[in-house]
């Protein structure tokens, strides 16, 4: 369908438009919504007391995020990609590499090896996170609706352009 290639466009456009504290206030709920169980139980511990970066090239954002004592994420205000990482371990990849993560049409180390997705800084903590991510269902991520919308949005961006 034709709207499918618009996906990964509506973001871009949401994400360059809104103010840095409601994109701000957005991920921290949906860090909330998607890993606040887990982190309760403790499970996310290793990210305890610990500052990650993440950082999306194309769309110049740059988030700083972790997990405080009370097993509670915190996210620094969100700011352009310029900035210099300030976490313990940096995770670097643009949004349609991070689409096909999430969407689980590619696996980390796929795109770590054809160097799409970079990790600097503390490599045991990235790797402590990567093994975390790569242990979860896809069902428990996101909706099962949004969840097809954004393989859907893969599937287009994966796909040969026709002139």
């Amino acid at each position: 369908m034709k709207h499918r290639q618009y996906g990964l466009a509506m973001l871009r456009a949401t994400e360059q438009r809104l103010p840095a504290t409601i994109r701000t206030t957005v991920l921290k709920q949906a860090l909330r919504q998607i890993f606040g169980r887990v982190a309760q139980q403790g499970t996310l511990d290793f990210l305890c007391g610990k500052r990650l970066s993440i950082e999306v090239p194309d769309l110049q954002l740059h988030y700083d995020l972790g997990l405080n004592a009370q097993r509670q994420f915190w996210l620094a205000a969100a700011g352009s990609s310029a900035e210099p990482c300030t976490g313990e371990v940096l995770f670097r990849a643009n949004s349609n590499e991070l689409l096909l993560l999430l969407s689980q049409q590619v696996d980390p180390d796929t795109l770590f090896f054809q160097r799409r997705l970079t990790i600097i800084g503390d490599t045991e903590l990235g790797l402590q996170l990567k093994n975390f991510l790569d242990t979860l269902e896809p069902d428990n991520l996101l909706p099962t609706a949004i969840m097809l919308w954004l393989q859907e949005i893969a599937k287009t961006k994966q796909a040969p352009t026709q002139n």
